[in-house]
């Protein structure tokens, strides 16, 4: 009886430090996999946001309810030319750093708010694409002990997300203001009107 004992004790000296291992990187592992989809979903739920409100910036980026006090200062040409683009990456940035870092395991150790926040917008007149590039590092708690199980204690992760802005009765607006801009300058500017004088040269020999 006292040799199982004994056998029993050498067997589970063995096994206990393994378990415990194990238990420690599944743990880990859990939490590297739940900060890894809360980031993505934060990243998704803020490019989602700025999709609709990209254009309609007299609505509050995360409620989405409008306030009748900015609706004057909307920009009805941001289309062609939106003089209030890096004003709104900056407001992106800082909800995405500030979703990030609270009701979270884990809170950043490495990610500042102008160097890992990627934010670019393609503006092809008819449609605009937000691109959003960001790079998150986590350390993991307790690093000296997951040290001495030869386990990394800092993670990144790099989460891409995209949107397509679409704002057709915009992008209406703009051909409109173009063809009006175009009439107008056609009649006061030397060149505008050589250009318009060609252009009718051409039709008519075309078309009649």
């Amino acid at each position: 009886m006292p040799k199982n004992r004994g056998s029993v004790t050498v067997e589970m000296a063995i096994i206990f430090p393994i378990m415990i291992y194990i238990l420690f990187i599944l743990i880990y592992i859990i939490i590297l996999m739940y900060q890894q989809a809360y980031a993505k979903n934060v990243c998704d739920d803020a490019i989602n946001k700025a999709g609709n409100w990209w254009t309609n910036t007299y609505k509050d980026f995360e409620t989405g309810n409008v306030s009748t006090n900015d609706i004057s200062h909307e920009n009805v040409y941001a289309n062609l030319y939106d003089m209030d683009e890096d004003s709104k990456i900056q407001i992106l940035r800082e909800y995405i750093y500030n979703r990030l870092n609270r009701d979270t395991i884990l809170k950043p150790s490495k990610f500042d708010l102008a160097k890992d926040i990627d934010i670019r917008v393609a503006n092809s007149i008819i449609y605009k694409k937000l691109y959003l590039n960001t790079n998150i590092t986590y350390e993991l708690p307790v690093p000296k002990l997951i040290k001495i199980f030869n386990i990394k204690s800092d993670y990144t992760f790099e989460i891409e997300s995209c949107i397509l802005i679409k704002d057709y009765a915009g992008y209406i607006n703009d051909i409109n203001f173009m063809f009006y801009a175009y009439d107008e300058a056609k009649d006061k500017v030397d060149l505008v009107r050589k250009i318009h004088d060609a252009l009718d040269t051409i039709k008519k020999k075309v078309f009649y």
